[in-house]
């Protein structure tokens, strides 16, 4: 059995609706299906999995090559960020997962990427306050790879661990699949509606970003409870979808180029967050960081 385990924003949406259901040969299950069979699994600490229970649906599927692919098995994003990710590494192998995908990408471009995310969802914290050494709200320890990936190592023995690069991904396909297709044993068979069944989010500028963000101060939302004039009637989604679809294409991002929040500034903060961490994944690994941009 093997398991795709993310990290967010590097790609998830991409391999599980254009890539992992096309694999012949393999038994592709997202947690977005109708059923998720590891359900709960990403939420609960070691002490409240039932691993027999998640083995007994697993059984059920009779499946002869199992993919099951879920980004939150890296642990929360948001709030107490990358919590419990050993144990859920532990569990998987419990479970009976067997091989283990990680996605990665340049720490710049995800944390500008995870930011947007949390606007979107109704997050009101400006992008310097958000990247700030906190302990409860996003850990910039949590993008730290080479910790985890050699846990995984450790755990379920390297060659049993493949780790893809968002960036290969998007550049070359064909590379990415070959790898896909000998880690798993499946054979990619491409499919003749090449539509996407599911979009990810439309990428808006930095200036319809930060309307949003005061937006979302009058409205409730996970990341703000409260509300300060608006009914609750109003949600963050409403104003973004407006956003999406007409202000920012025809008007806002006339004036507001789609840069990245991480200035240079930032950028010299994040590159001394990440490097050494990085190097060891260059050394150790092989893996090609130099070429995108991976702070080094």
């Amino acid at each position: 059995m093997i398991v795709h385990i993310g990290y967010h924003k590097t790609g998830s949406t991409y391999l599980q609706n254009k890539i992992f259901p096309y694999l012949k040969g393999v038994d592709f299950y997202s947690y977005t299906g109708d059923k998720d069979i590891l359900e709960g699994i990403s939420e609960n600490a070691a002490l409240d999995v039932e691993i027999d229970n998640y083995k007994a649906e697993i059984a059920k599927l009779q499946s002869k090559n199992l993919l099951y692919s879920n980004e939150n098995l890296i642990g929360p994003l948001f709030y107490m960020t990358g919590l419990s990710k050993t144990d859920i590494a532990q569990n998987l192998k419990e479970i009976g997962f067997e091989k283990v995908i990680i996605t990665i990408r340049n720490q710049y471009d995800m944390l500008d990427s995870i930011y947007r995310q949390y606007i979107m969802e109704g997050g009101v914290a400006r992008f310097d306050f958000f990247i700030g050494d906190w302990r409860y709200s996003f850990n910039l320890k949590h993008l730290r790879f080479y910790r985890l990936i050699k846990y995984y190592h450790s755990l379920f023995d390297k060659d049993n661990v493949l780790v893809l690069l968002n960036e290969e991904m998007k550049q070359n396909e064909a590379e990415t699949i070959k790898k896909i297709e000998l880690f798993t044993g499946g054979k990619y068979v491409k499919p003749e509606n090449t539509l996407d069944p599911k979009k990810a989010n439309i990428s808006i500028s930095n200036g319809s970003i930060r309307l949003l963000r005061i937006f979302n101060h009058f409205v409730r939302s996970h990341h703000r409870p409260s509300n300060l004039l608006l009914p609750f009637a109003a949600r963050t989604f409403y104003f973004r979808y407006l956003l999406q679809r007409f202000l920012d294409p025809y008007l806002i991002s006339k004036f507001s180029s789609r840069k990245s929040f991480v200035a240079p500034d930032i950028r010299k903060h994040l590159h001394k967050k990440y490097a050494v961490s990085n190097a060891k994944l260059v050394k150790e690994f092989g893996l090609d960081l130099a070429k995108h941009n991976y702070p080094l």
